[in-house]
């Protein structure tokens, strides 16, 4: 399956080259038609250069936010199993396994080491 792509300005990289995972809307140069709120991407650089994949909010100022930096990584269930795992390990607390929401997808809880929560999910259509 191919990913929607959301192409960043030139001199706009070095941040995602950096591994920050934030893409603010003024370092966009172009993005796919229909990308929805929640929606995987690619995020490349206009010489067409993997960047990250992550997911899109096309309403927010934060248009997208990096997930992975590794092209060959799928954006699956398994991953976001892994990353739960991860922060597991390192300190955090599941404060609600992972669980289903219909019409939605799967969605994960965890707190880390000082009680910040997140949220992890893997959309229906992903």
């Amino acid at each position: 399956m191919r990913l929607p792509v959301i192409t960043v300005r030139p001199g706009r990289e070095k941040p995602l080259i950096q591994k920050h995972p934030w893409v603010f809307s003024g370092a966009i140069a172009s993005e796919d038609k229909g990308i929805e709120p929640g929606s995987l991407v690619e995020i490349r650089s206009e010489k067409g250069e993997f960047l990250a994949k992550g997911y899109a909010n096309p309403k927010s100022k934060i248009r997208a936010r990096a997930l992975s930096f590794d092209e060959g990584e799928k954006l699956d269930a398994a991953f976001f199993r892994k990353r739960v795992a991860q922060a597991v390990q390192q300190g955090g607390k599941i404060i609600r396994p992972p669980f289903d929401v219909e019409g939605v997808g799967r969605i994960a809880i965890v707190a880390d080491p000082t009680g910040a929560m997140m949220g992890w999910m893997t959309p229906m259509n992903g």
